[in-house]
């Protein structure tokens, strides 16, 4: 059974960055990537996924359960999570201290969780998302002293303390440098593989999610333009020339991207070329 399921999604607007007829799907315990240029409809989608945009047309399921009609709380409720931009929170309360606020009010999905593992559990499981998401050195800290790529490792922590089914991660690469948005693709798919929950991270451009996702979908001008493995995706030249006419030819990060079967990185002008990788 899929984690999400969107069958001929159709959302609108009012910035004009709607979507079309949209099928997309994440499975199980999977990080899916969904890429596009400013303007091409991520965050009208990812909003419609979250329930805070009800779509025009089409069904959303999760878990099996059609939630289309729902809201953000109760989609909030059935297991959906999403990253926050944390500038509005308590600038006083430490890292730790937020994350141990959250995992104390988890959705309803996380509520049996709660009464079985007792606070010192809680705090058990806190301790390893600082710990696997790097936050060791500003666990302490508070939050308004936070430098920019530790405030996104910890608006990851913060999407996982409520154990969701599914994260939506809309926006976070956006402002950061090469190194620094493959750092948070990165650590997207180490909270991934310490939840089991299903990653839905977003960006403009393929660079840093190449590596760390199992399937991609590219939009253009609020449609699916092409779904499929890395391998597939890269493989298209009209998804090339939409990048390299929207931001510049696509250009891995240094160590990042296409690899020949010895590990050597190969960058072939426009044409991306990657083995699938095998993700835990």
């Amino acid at each position: 059974m899929a984690v999400l399921d969107l069958e001929r999604l159709s959302v609108r607007s009012e910035g004009g960055s709607g979507v079309v007829d949209v099928n997309l799907t994440v499975e199980p315990s999977e990080l899916v990537a969904l890429i596009g240029p400013p303007g091409s409809g991520k965050t009208t989608l990812t909003r419609a996924v979250t329930g805070s945009l009800l779509p025009d047309r089409g069904t959303i399921t999760l878990l099996g359960v059609d939630v289309t009609g729902h809201g953000l709380a109760e989609r909030a409720g059935a297991g959906v999570a999403h990253t926050v931009d944390s500038t509005g929170m308590d600038s006083t309360m430490t890292v730790r201290e937020h994350l141990m606020a959250a995992s104390d009010r988890p959705g309803e999905s996380g509520k049996v969780a709660r009464f079985l593992r007792p606070r010192d559990g809680r705090k058990r499981s806190v301790d390893e998302i600082i710990e696997v998401l790097g936050l060791r050195d500003d666990a302490d800290r508070q939050l308004g002293t936070l430098r920019l790529l530790a405030r996104r490792r910890f608006e990851v922590a913060l999407s996982i303390t409520g154990e969701p089914a599914l994260v939506v991660v809309d926006g976070l690469l956006q402002g950061l440098n090469p190194d620094d948005a493959l750092a948070v693709a990165r650590l997207c798919r180490a909270a991934h593989v310490l939840r089991g929950a299903s990653f839905l991270v977003t960006d403009r451009r393929p660079d840093a999610l190449i590596e760390v996702s199992r399937y991609m979908y590219v939009l253009k001008g609020g449609r699916i333009l092409v779904a499929g493995t890395p391998a597939e995706v890269g493989s298209r030249p009209d998804v090339a020339a939409l990048f390299a006419a929207s931001a510049g030819p696509f250009v891995p990060p240094d160590g990042v991207g296409p690899r020949d079967m010895h590990g050597r990185l190969v960058q072939q002008q426009l044409r991306i070329d990657v083995h699938r990788r095998e993700i835990p």
